[in-house]
Formats: structure tokens, sequence, C-alpha cells
């Protein structure tokens, strides 16, 4: 992920994007720290995506 991205990021959700550093001209982020707020992102998104949802399970409700 580029250091542009991470900057966006953190600009567009502030409250829950976890802690930016500046190394020279560059933002940065702990890995161990932004992992959580990405693996959230990823299920919201799979929420959103009929595509990525789980099957129902055979014999559940009947239509």
């Amino acid at each position: 992920m580029t250091h542009q991205r991470i900057s966006q990021l953190h600009l567009k959700d502030p409250d829950n994007f976890p802690e930016v550093q500046k190394i020279g001209r560059a933002n940065v982020v702990d890995w161990r720290k932004a992992r959580p707020y990405f693996v959230a992102h990823a299920q919201k998104a799979a929420a959103r995506d009929r595509r990525r949802r789980a099957e129902p399970k055979p014999g559940g409700e009947s239509q």
C-alpha cells in the first residue's frame, strides 16, 4: 500500500484509522495496529456485496 493511500485513509476516517507516523515525506502505519481496521473494512464490504455473502444452509428457511 502506498503512502499516498495511507494519507487518504487517515484523512477520510481519522477517528477509526490507526495512528500515522511520518518518515521523511511518507506517512506510515504499523501493520499490527492497522490490520483490525482493514479486517473490519473488508467485513463491511463483504456484507454489501451479495457475491461474498455466505450461502444459506440447506434445510433453512423456506420461501
